[in-house]
């Protein structure tokens, strides 16, 4: 159990305490002050009145926190109404237990006696034994509640905090990819070279080198984009890509439509890609294409990367990952739980495919 987590289950646990020392304290006041309607009007039979009135719904405590985790009062309109119909069933059977006891500690079986005059007794003991046991049970449920929310809140937090972080190395990772002294170096003499051959190629390669690395340093970029927002930023990435491999390098886009609006983490595709034109066209002397595509099969979204070159290559084992595509896989698992996850193939003749599988039930702007 982890600080935080103990932190919380103490308070839930001091509250609980709270609440159930305030409920006895009252129930021995009111047995006191009503204590000549008793049979035995003694300070020794109010203290065990009051003990069987306040033990036998006490008892009864974990399973009314385990219901009301599991129909938490403030996660929707109707749990309220459940819960208005459970805690008056259960204020009924707190009662007729409390009355039951009662009646054997003094020498009688309740069962002897008539039904109307089991259901006059009961009634008579739902004012003190039912109010208190009703009052106890929402006690409960709104602790509970209340709990539950603040643990979603803090585990949002937590995720929020996590998620930044991980955006964080994501877009560093990407500047490194993109600012490295032999990219920049190439990049950069390509640029002389087009000046006197293709000045007008020149200057689209340097305007396109701008927008890449102004869109990488944009403080205001949210954690997600969009599928079609990020095939945008890596078209811009590839062109300069192309421009330096010249006629090798070919690029295809295949991103269905009905992929195009769906939320990502920004920056997840570019290491895949980059992986394929560092180990992919970067090591071979033919041509090459990078296909991009998204589609949906099954119950899931796939993204994929995959080129066709001629370089040797073989799929690498996760512990041997390197840190973009461990990243990628840890902000899966962060945004769309453990059965999202990135899987690596590497075909026998040519050629790599690194995809990206996210189930769609994970994903919140899919209907």
């Amino acid at each position: 159990m982890s600080l935080s987590s103990s932190l919380k289950y103490n308070d839930f646990k001091k509250a609980l305490l709270l609440v159930s020392g305030v409920l006895f304290v009252l129930m021995f006041i009111v047995n006191y002050k009503y204590r000549m309607d008793f049979y035995d009007t003694s300070v020794r039979y109010v203290l065990i009145r009051s003990l069987v009135t306040f033990t036998t719904p006490v008892i009864s405590f974990p399973l009314l926190i385990w219901f009301s985790t599991r129909v938490s009062l403030l996660e929707h309109w109707r749990n309220v109404l459940i819960h208005l119909f459970v805690s008056l069933i259960y204020a009924m059977v707190c009662t007729f237990i409390v009355q039951f006891i009662l009646l054997y500690i003094a020498g009688y079986y309740m069962f002897d006696e008539s039904l109307d005059t089991i259901l006059n007794m009961v009634r008579r003991q739902f004012l003190l034994v039912g109010s208190s046991s009703f009052l106890l049970y929402w006690g409960i449920s709104i602790l509970t509640g209340v709990g539950a929310y603040y643990s979603k809140v803090s585990s949002l937090t937590d995720k929020t905090n996590a998620l930044e972080s991980q955006l964080s190395k994501a877009t560093l990772s990407t500047l490194k990819a993109q600012l490295k002294p032999h990219f920049l170096f190439n990049t950069l003499n390509m640029v002389d070279h087009l000046i006197h051959t293709n000045p007008r190629k020149a200057v689209k390669t340097v305007t396109q080198l701008e927008d890449l690395i102004k869109s990488t340093f944009d403080q205001n970029r949210p954690n997600e984009c969009t599928i079609k927002e990020e095939a945008i930023f890596l078209k811009k990435y590839l062109d300069i890509e192309k421009a330096r491999f010249s006629d090798r390098l070919s690029l295809e886009f295949n991103i269905d439509e009905e992929t195009k609006e769906i939320q990502i983490p920004c920056y997840l595709i570019q290491p895949l890609v980059e992986n394929s034109i560092k180990h992919g066209i970067g090591k071979s002397i033919g041509e090459c294409t990078i296909s991009i595509s998204s589609r949906f099969k099954g119950d899931f979204l796939i993204i994929e990367v995959s080129d066709n070159a001629d370089a040797i290559k073989k799929k690498p084992e996760k512990a041997n990952w390197s840190i973009g595509l461990r990243n990628i896989d840890e902000r899966l698992k962060l945004y769309f739980g453990e059965h999202a996850f990135l899987d690596l193939n590497a075909f026998e003749n040519k050629g790599f495919k690194s995809s990206i599988l996210i189930p769609k039930r994970y994903l919140t702007d899919y209907d």
